[in-house]
């Protein structure tokens, strides 16, 4: 049934039968399953993580919030106060900006409280400021209550801070200390070598409608411009799945016209980053980055690279026109007439209409 529902030719949804079969609310979320064009193969996942595989932290956590909502068959029993905070305070120590060893020592220190404090109660002994003092170099937590002691941790990472800010200011004999303002900086374009090609691609999505449109530019090694075009008829479930889809169709797009030299960039720094092996995949996507990592090997040289969104601004410009027009364009070397400006913006060139 389902490879009925899936046109061969242009491996996607066979979006006119499923409107004929399926009820108007189904058909969008159907529409919006990303399906891979070159076979991705199927796995087991654990869809409660974002990589699908299963950890004793996350089973533990699944199973609990069963047994409070009556999952597993039982009445539920809800959560206790004691519960909820101390989950809270677990949750605010490991949204700490500082290395994991830090935050380790941090939550020794709260589950030190949290055990010892009940033990005090039952004796009536009464604390009022100091439960317990712990020094590491020049940094103090002073705290009877766990939350107290994530407070006073975060306060010190604040002013840690603010004290490698000053660092910046530059020391002159003549004029004492002088602010480095920050100024914006211009972001310079960098054409690619002899014979590449830079392509950069953008994405436009509608949370409450799920859809999607893409878009991707074409540039040679001395700016001028090779293609432009995107879809603005596609159905995704996320933002990220927008951004995937519209590395592929630009790769795909590129090897059926032949180039095969390639820099990518775009402001999607996540999936650059997955592209890269620098941050394991969301399993969601693995049917999209696997259809990239074939027209990939297909070519002669792919590289990714993240760059500024005021670098990418030309791709954003024709993902949001094919989105707005809900069809399918394709510019060739001329482009269209409200791509100009964006362009010369783009590449650093002072021309304008």
């Amino acid at each position: 049934m389902v490879n009925e529902l899936i046109d061969k030719d242009l491996k996607a949804w066979n979006k006119d039968l499923i409107i004929a079969g399926f009820n108007c609310d189904d058909v969008v979320p159907i529409l919006s399953i990303l399906i891979s064009r070159m076979r991705c193969y199927d796995r087991m996942v654990w869809h409660h993580t974002t990589n699908g595989v299963y950890t004793v932290r996350y089973g533990y956590g699944v199973a609990w919030s069963l047994l409070e909502n009556g999952g597993l068959g039982r009445k539920g029993r809800g959560a206790t106060s004691g519960v909820s905070k101390r989950t809270r305070v677990w949750n605010r120590i490991w949204n700490l900006e500082v290395p994991n060893k830090m935050k380790y020592f941090v939550w020794r220190c709260c589950n030190s409280a949290l055990a010892v404090r009940p033990n005090l109660q039952r004796r009536h002994m009464r604390v009022d400021n100091v439960f317990t003092f712990l020094e590491v170099g020049r940094i103090s937590v002073i705290g009877f209550e766990p939350l107290e002691v994530v407070k006073v941790w975060k306060h010190n990472i604040v002013q840690f801070r603010g004290t490698r800010a000053h660092e910046g200011v530059e020391r002159s004999p003549r004029m004492g200390n002088v602010a480095i303002e920050s100024v914006p900086r211009r972001v310079q374009w960098k054409p690619p070598l002899f014979g590449t090609l830079r392509v950069n691609f953008d994405a436009a999505w509608c949370k409450d409608l799920l859809r999607a449109g893409v878009g991707l530019v074409v540039y040679d090694f001395v700016r001028l411009l090779q293609a432009a075009g995107g879809s603005g008829e596609l159905f995704c479930h996320f933002a990220a799945a927008a951004e995937a889809v519209a590395v592929r169709d630009a790769l795909e797009f590129c090897y059926m016209q032949g180039f095969d030299q390639l820099v990518v960039e775009s402001d999607a720094r996540v999936i650059i980053q997955m592209l890269r092996k620098e941050m394991q995949p969301d399993f969601s996507l693995e049917c999209i980055l696997g259809d990239i990592e074939s027209l990939v090997q297909r070519m002669r040289s792919v590289t990714f690279a993240i760059v500024p969104r005021k670098g990418n601004g030309a791709a954003h410009l024709v993902a949001k026109f094919v989105f707005q027009e809900k069809k399918t364009f394709l510019w060739d070397c001329i482009g269209p007439e409200f791509l100009f400006n964006i362009l010369a913006q783009d590449i650093n060139l002072s021309i304008r209409l």
